[in-house]
């Protein structure tokens, strides 16, 4: 379950929540089981982040930082990560279906099991992702970027 404090905080807003990151760099935040839709969080500083079991429904999370966060079993739905930073996430057991993904950096990524089912991920960095039984059916994925072991 999330902190209620760190949900509060986030629900707040985007300059709220960067503001008490950077004065606060040392606390993992709890955003465990989180249920949001529609949010508009483009820029926020997700990174280190507990998110597991996280909902987040048609959500816009341009150019978030989301680096090392927990978002396993979570479903972020119709999510917009388009140039977000997902740099050695656990999304395993995640669904991304319907997700935009462009140019996201997804490198080093455990998507074990991960649906990214009819997105859109042109232009992303898949490089050294775990995408063992990860579902990528009907994704455009122009210009992705597989490199490295899978």
């Amino acid at each position: 379950m999330a902190n209620p404090a760190h949900e509060t905080l986030l629900r707040q807003g985007v300059s709220e929540w960067n503001d008490w990151r950077v004065q606060n760099a040392s606390v993992t935040p709890d955003l465990t089981g989180i249920r949001m839709a529609a949010a508009k969080l483009d820029g926020v500083d997700l990174s280190h982040t507990l998110l597991r079991a996280s909902t987040l429904i048609r959500s816009s999370l341009k150019g978030v930082d989301l680096s090392h966060a927990d978002l396993r079993e979570a479903q972020l739905h119709e999510v917009d990560l388009s140039d977000a930073n997902l740099h050695r996430d656990d999304l395993a057991d995640a669904s991304l279906a319907g997700a935009k993904l462009r140019r996201a950096r997804l490198d080093s990524a455990n998507l074990s099991r991960v649906q990214i089912t009819v997105a859109d991920f042109r232009e992303a960095d898949f490089t050294c992702a775990q995408l063992v039984g990860a579902d990528l059916r009907e994704s455009l994925g122009i210009r992705a970027n597989f490199e490295g072991p899978t």
